[in-house]
């Protein structure tokens, strides 16, 4: 899991590749220990199956100029960039390990919905018996099959890619004035591994690629979401 600032799931077998590609690293001399090292690194830490802490600092320059000192050794090592993982430098690496998985949880479970677009807002709830009503539509009639197919898709939601993690500035990416915003309660007695039972999605700006950012208010991650659900969220109509 990572875990700063808060606990996430992990892609299967991310960890293990990044491990894997790490043993493939390789140099191409030690340098002189008295060598200015440019101010730019990525630290790596890791415990061995002996609780060893080990240290890597990986020190980097515009030139691809990398070198690597660790706490095994008192050498200064000149690392070929090529064979270091693919990103590794980029700031938002660490987004690669996040598994695409962004809610979990049964569409049985949600219980109400407040679809929110500018100054215009929908609100409906599930009764004891199933049905899907409002209070403030005529007769408190609704669009069930809207919103059983916006349920469906949000289930089953997956990440087209995780943008960022920790970010705290969310502005820049639209989200000062989301697109849609959808607060979602869930049932008190489901599984909540997402600080359910209520969420609140919001839609954000549209990339190049077609597909939006979305976060999850108040979690410092960003994921680029399908324009299918994104435009079938921005575009409904609950009643």
């Amino acid at each position: 899991e990572i875990s700063i600032p808060s606990k996430q799931p992990i892609l299967d077998g991310s960890v293990e590749n990044f491990v894997s590609m790490l043993t493939q690293v390789s140099d191409y001399g030690i340098v002189d220990e008295n060598i200015q090292l440019p101010t730019t690194f990525v630290e790596l830490q890791f415990v061995d199956n002996f609780e060893n802490v080990n240290q890597l600092v990986f020190y980097y320059d515009n030139a691809a100029n990398v070198y690597l000192k660790t706490t095994a050794s008192s050498f200064i090592t000149r690392v070929l960039p090529e064979t270091l993982p693919d990103g590794f430098f980029n700031k938002d690496f660490a987004a690669s390990f996040r598994s695409k998985e962004i809610f979990n949880f049964e569409p049985a479970g949600v219980q109400e919905l407040t679809l929110r677009r500018g100054l215009i807002s929908q609100n409906v709830y599930s009764t004891s018996s199933g049905e899907w009503r409002s209070n403030e539509s005529d007769n408190g009639i609704v669009s069930t099959d809207t919103i059983v197919s916006l349920i469906d898709m949000l289930s089953s939601l997956k990440a087209q890619n995780i943008a960022k993690l920790f970010v705290t500035d969310v502005k820049p990416f639209g989200f000062s004035e989301p697109k849609a915003e959808l607060l979602v309660v869930f049932s008190n007695d489901m599984i909540r591994p997402y600080g359910m039972p209520t969420a609140i999605i919001q839609i954000g700006d549209q990339l190049p690629t077609g597909g939006y950012y979305l976060r999850i208010k108040g979690e410092e991650e960003l994921f680029v979401v399908s324009e299918e659900f994104a435009t079938a969220l921005i575009e409904a109509k609950l009643y």
